[in-house]
């Protein structure tokens, strides 16, 4: 950062490494979006994993867990924070929105998440989780990739979509609304290739501290494995709701299914 080497898009260098360090220790709660190693890497040299679009989405979401008072347009409003880089995503949004990218993907899945947790904005928040899965068949990254796909293609595929797959169960669950992205449709395997992110410890920052926190281990890979596992649960539950005409068989399916979560 202080080489002057990684583009953060106007941002003070200090305050990019504080947010993107906040949202790396915060994005587990909507699955592993954006694949570290590829995005910083990408960030310095203006490779496909990388793009500024993303970037304001990160600090966007991250935003609200900083106590840095000069990102509010509110000093004293929390709920203010960030505004500025949603100002930018929305413009961003606008130059790409009708060109299907992986970056685009993540960043529409993450204000997906943070504008439904924190804003309160429904409508805004489902129209781009849409829009996100969408893209996601768009771009075919519900199947298989060809065996000549890389090692970090794959990697960034399999987060891309499992997250995907997994915000759309949650806010199908919490709307109303029928899922988009079906087991079925899809070939991913629920396996990751990186797994340094499940013994990596645990970071206090943006947290309230306690005792020998930071010598847990995150188990981020499990926690994504195992609510991919739970979602998939919940996929059912969900057809079987708005399928419409059900037989006494599915209602006795349904019923187990309840008992198996």
């Amino acid at each position: 950062m202080s080489s002057g080497k990684l583009d953060c898009d106007s941002v003070e260098p200090a305050l990019s490494v504080h947010l993107l360090s906040i949202y790396w220790n915060r994005q587990q709660h909507s699955g592993l979006i954006v694949y570290r190693p590829a995005f910083v890497r990408d960030m310095a040299c203006g490779g496909p994993y990388f793009s500024k679009l993303l970037l304001n989405a990160m600090y966007f979401a991250a935003s609200k867990h900083s106590p840095c008072s000069d990102i509010r347009k509110d000093p004293n409003g929390i709920s203010t924070a960030g505004w500025a880089f949603r100002q930018r995503v929305s413009d961003l949004l606008s130059e790409t929105f009708d060109k299907s990218s992986i970056t685009a993907i993540q960043a529409l899945l993450i204000m997906t998440s943070s504008l439904f947790s924190r804003c309160d904005e429904r409508s805004v928040s489902w129209l781009y989780a849409g829009h996100a899965f969408n893209m996601i068949i768009d771009l075919g990254l519900h199947v298989l990739s060809p065996e000549t796909a890389s090692a970090e293609d794959l990697e960034v595929q399999r987060r891309v979509y499992w997250s995907a797959y997994i915000i759309d169960k949650i806010h199908s669950l919490y709307q109303g609304r029928p899922p988009i992205l079906c087991e079925a449709e899809s070939n991913i395997p629920v396996r990751f290739l990186d797994d340094f992110e499940e013994l990596e410890g645990f970071n206090t920052l943006s947290y309230s501290t306690g005792p020998n926190l930071n010598s847990l281990p995150l188990y981020n890979i499990t926690v994504l494995t195992k609510t991919c596992e739970l979602c998939m649960i919940m996929e059912r539950l969900l057809t079987g709701l708005y399928s419409g005409k059900r037989s006494r068989m599915d209602h006795i399916q349904s019923h187990s299914n309840v008992e198996v979560v």
